[in-house]
């Protein structure tokens, strides 16, 4: 990396840690973590919102706040300043009774940026205490028939027992890290053959993705592949691709199979070859309307994901070629996607992301997720590399 992006990212990173206080001191007290912007403002709610089921409709709950706490190690990691791990742990408790929280693989989200990462941050084994309880409730949602793991739902329920999404790739690290904490070699087991369930299923042979697919909770058979915020069972949707991405280069980082290697190459590659010039793709690949939405989470996603093959490919050129594709990708964030200068205006860091298209949620607005990878992959670049992805 050259002296000056360099400092553009520190200059960048410096920035978002302002922004990050800003956001803090206003919500201080208040209980509630911030979510996705309406207008730039942060629509915020309590990290006690579970998931849940209304008629036939599911609802996500609050799985973006672990994110938050984990903005707030990271600022701590750039600045040193105590305030930052005060807030962190403050928020970190209304987050830690979700460890027992039995109706999502979100889970994982909701604990490795702020517990695992905590605990490092701060060198205090206390906050692992958390993050492994929430690592034990992960694996209690593995159907060992199917071998995946349920996203949705309590476990007994019918329209969620054979329930699996993309998404869950990017829970996976909870469960590598907590084999790595306690020598319990099921953690990494079950991730393992979620990474191997979800190659085979959710890769498409062009390297694009399904959102979601569904299996028959008793045979384990797989029924086929959908979407809950894509434009169609068939379309594309561009995060769920970089879920994917990162999701499987974190797996070969773990178990070095060449099945999740070429798994991430597969779907990059299609990643790469299908985004615009500025490397934001659309929210789906399939909307090919002028102005379609675009998401800029998908592309620090993406970032992050190609910062791991920089460091586990085998092959020199390809290190070489993913991380000028990470840093170029970084650059591009940060000269036309972040809120900066906008203070009156905005109050997250990356502009510009999708929540839920179909839904009309959190359409071109700041998201928790889409800072999180953002500010995570700057802080790879600029302090070294973050332990938890």
């Amino acid at each position: 990396m050259s002296q000056s992006a360099d400092h553009q990212f520190l200059e960048v990173y410096d920035w978002a840690c302002e922004r990050i206080a800003s956001t803090a001191a206003r919500l201080d007290g208040s209980e509630t973590f911030p979510h996705v912007t309406d207008d730039g403002r942060w629509r915020t709610w309590r990290a006690d919102i579970y998931a849940g089921w209304d008629g036939d409709q599911w609802s996500h709950g609050n799985w973006t706040c672990g994110f938050w706490v984990g903005l707030l190690w990271l600022a701590y990691l750039r600045t040193q300043e105590p305030r930052f791990a005060q807030w962190a742990r403050s928020f970190g408790e209304l987050v830690a009774p979700r460890q027992l929280d039995e109706n999502t693989h979100d889970i994982g989200f909701v604990f490795y940026p702020s517990f695992a990462l905590g605990s490092w941050a701060a060198n205090d084994d206390v906050l692992k205490g958390p993050a492994l309880g929430a690592a034990r409730t992960l694996v209690a949602r593995f159907n060992p028939r199917g071998r995946y793991l349920q996203a949705w739902g309590p476990l007994d329920h019918p329209l969620a027992r054979g329930s699996t999404a993309i998404d869950t790739m990017m829970n996976l690290p909870l469960l590598w890290w907590a084999t790595r904490e306690t020598g319990d070699a099921r953690f990494a087991e079950i991730a393992r053959a979620h990474a191997e369930t979800s190659a085979r299923y959710y890769l498409r042979p062009d390297g694009s993705t399904y959102h979601t697919y569904s299996f028959d909770p008793e045979s384990g058979r797989g029924i086929g592949g959908g979407t809950y915020q894509g434009a169609s069972s068939e379309s594309s949707w561009s995060r769920g691709v970089t879920w994917g991405i990162a999701g499987w280069a974190l797996a070969y980082r773990e178990h070095k199979d060449p099945l999740f290697l070429e798994a991430a190459e597969r779907a990059a590659e299609y990643f790469v070859g299908a985004v615009p010039g500025d490397l934001v793709p659309p929210w789906d690949f399939a909307d090919t309307s002028t102005m379609p939405p675009q998401d800029s989470s998908a592309t620090a996603i993406c970032a992050n994901g190609f910062l791991v093959l920089e460091t586990v490919h085998p092959d020199p050129l390809k290190r070489s070629y993913y991380r000028a594709l990470a840093e170029a990708m970084l650059a591009s964030l940060c000269h036309g996607y972040i809120g900066r200068g906008q203070e009156e205006r905005e109050e997250g860091l990356l502009l510009h992301s999708a929540y839920s298209v179909p839904h009309g949620d959190g359409v071109d607005s700041s998201v928790m997720w889409g800072d999180w990878f953002f500010l995570r992959a700057i802080a790879h670049l600029t302090i070294g590399p973050v332990p938890v992805p």
